[in-house]
């Protein structure tokens, strides 16, 4: 759907001050569908206006309770929550976000809508990745293909798969998380979704990091970035997408120790963050101009950035990215020869690796088993952790204690 032509917030408040008058006066249904087709893809989009989003939304449920809803209709309830949710996710709110997609759900299943149901699975373990509960989020993940493919449904299909990719790398399970990047790009390209393989394309960069291979991380993120401007072209501007392939174009560069190519997209990135308060992206930027600052010898303002980074993660409980600061933290400390910070963060960042919040309720209701077919699950003996990070920060603790005995 392409963008209405609208160049800042200003110009939509006579819509959103129509939607208020609106709810005030009971009128639900046309106060939903002004927010459907005048505000909702604008604000999440193109502005990223995720507070403004929250306000607007709450106003349709009885005193900002997630769970009396205004409206009847419980498609159009689903998608409020889902959105609202959303919301709470990207300003740094995994927690307030999970109760809310789980209502979602609840209403999608009251109406057998299994889309819904799908795509609330989805929202639902991308929180549980951002919480570091690895093992609920690839079941709720797995049972969104599962439903997708029931029902024909090739967009959430190839959204399991997306987001399977990307939190198979943080288990170390690479091949298994290219077999779903794979078959995500591939799904999406059936459905020409510009934007979708584009996302894709920054999760193989993400993958190819992970595994410290910069040179195949820099190609995918520029693949990324093309995509990201060819949606434009097609579909209008999403923001977040320019952020998070110019955040992998500079770690790319930082990983190459390129510190003259690695400056202009990190700064760009947080700049653009910051302009729409996407906080689930601002801690990695952070850290990776730490990185850069280590790199330039600016040791002062490199540890400040760091904790920087980790205040705000500790904040929002995003559990991997507290690991990712911390073994920094321990190998910077370890440059200076503070061997007692350094045994401390790199053993806080191996807590956090193995550390693991669970929201799901009840038992799965199949068995967690290896096929050989399209869905994968992790068996119920192996272990659920942010293995990558995990192998590095144990190999420097264990370096360090041989080193002072």
């Amino acid at each position: 759907m392409l963008f209405e032509k609208i160049n800042s917030l200003d110009e939509l408040q006579p819509i959103i001050e129509l939607y208020y008058r609106a709810v005030q006066a009971g009128n639900y249904n046309e106060a939903k569908n002004l927010y459907r087709d005048k505000l909702r893809v604008i604000l999440f989009f193109q502005f990223g206006a995720y507070s403004t989003l929250i306000e607007i939304n709450t106003a349709m449920f009885e005193n900002g309770d997630f769970t009396k809803p205004f409206l009847e209709n419980n498609s159009s309830i689903t998608m409020l929550l889902n959105d609202t949710a959303n919301c709470f996710s990207l300003s740094g709110h995994p927690r307030r976000a999970i109760p809310v997609f789980d209502q979602a759900k609840r209403h999608a299943e009251k109406i057998y809508n299994k889309k819904n149901v799908a795509i609330c699975l989805g929202n639902l373990a991308t929180q549980q990745l951002n919480l570091a509960d690895l093992e609920s989020a690839e079941f709720n993940l797995r049972r969104q293909i599962k439903i997708a493919k029931e029902i024909r449904d090739l967009f959430n299909d190839a959204n399991g798969h997306t987001e399977a990719g990307r939190l198979l790398l943080f288990c170390g399970n690479f091949d298994t998380s290219e077999h779903d990047l794979n078959e995500a790009i591939k799904l999406w390209e059936i459905q020409d979704h510009t934007q979708m393989i584009g996302v894709s394309w920054s999760y193989r960069s993400l993958r190819a990091l992970i595994m410290a291979d910069a040179m195949e991380a820099l190609k995918f993120a520029a693949k990324a970035l093309e995509f990201a401007k060819e949606g434009e072209e097609t579909d209008g501007r999403t923001t977040r997408d320019f952020i998070v392939a110019n955040y992998y174009i500079g770690a790319s560069y930082v990983a190459m120790k390129d510190v003259k190519n690695a400056e202009p997209p990190l700064n760009f990135a947080i700049t653009e963050c910051r302009k729409i308060n996407l906080v689930e992206l601002e801690t990695p930027i952070l850290l990776e101009l730490a990185k850069l600052r280590h790199l330039q010898k600016k040791e002062d303002e490199s540890l400040s950035l760091a904790t920087e980074a980790h205040t705000i993660a500790n904040r929002c409980s995003y559990v991997l990215q507290q690991a990712d600061i911390e073994q920094f933290l321990g190998e910077f400390y370890l440059d200076q020869g503070d061997i007692e910070k350094a045994r401390k963060y790199l053993e806080d960042c191996i807590e956090h690796c193995t550390h693991c919040w669970r929201y799901s309720e009840g038992e799965p209701d199949f068995d967690y088993v290896r096929k050989e077919d399209d869905f994968y699950y992790v068996k119920k003996e192996e272990k659920w952790w942010y293995r990558p990070r995990w192998e590095k920060a144990n190999k420097l603790l264990k370096e360090l204690e041989v080193k002072n005995g």
